[in-house]
């Protein structure tokens, strides 16, 4: 008779599909915050245009990446960045904590291109790796 295989219990707890779609729901939340909004607004570049009949107007041709300056289309080539690291839930004590480094004020929120969001999160790893290696000593 063939032995059943246990089954392991997660290490991470908050992997499992109840706090994967709580988190979802939270990044969801986020997505459509009015602080988040605020961000993408005060980093939006507007152009003037003139109509047949003369009056000038204004329309956003994109947002500018708050750390190397370049205009990025809108759309999805942008991404608003937590100046304070978020982490995952598993780092907050409750819910609510959570929630609320999530949907933090505007002005713990950055506006990035891409390239420029990857490597800050790259520093950010770099920070943490050398910072643990400089406290040891």
């Amino acid at each position: 008779m063939a032995k059943k295989k246990k089954k392991r219990k997660s290490k991470r707890p908050y992997k499992s599909t109840v706090y994967g779609a709580i988190v979802n729901k939270i990044r969801l939340m986020f997505l459509f915050s009015p602080n988040r909004k605020e961000a993408l607004e005060r980093a939006k570049i507007f152009e003037d245009y003139q109509l047949k009949s003369g009056v000038v107007k204004q329309r956003c041709i994109g947002y500018m990446c708050e750390r190397c300056g370049c205009i990025c289309a809108v759309g999805k080539e942008v991404n608003v960045h937590h100046i304070m690291p978020v982490g995952g839930l598993q780092n907050y004590p409750t819910l609510d904590a959570y929630i609320d480094a999530m949907l933090c004020e505007p002005d713990n929120l950055k506006v990035l291109c891409l390239e420029c969001h990857a490597l800050t999160h790259a520093e950010l790893k770099g920070e943490k790796i050398y910072e643990e290696s400089d406290s040891s000593n």
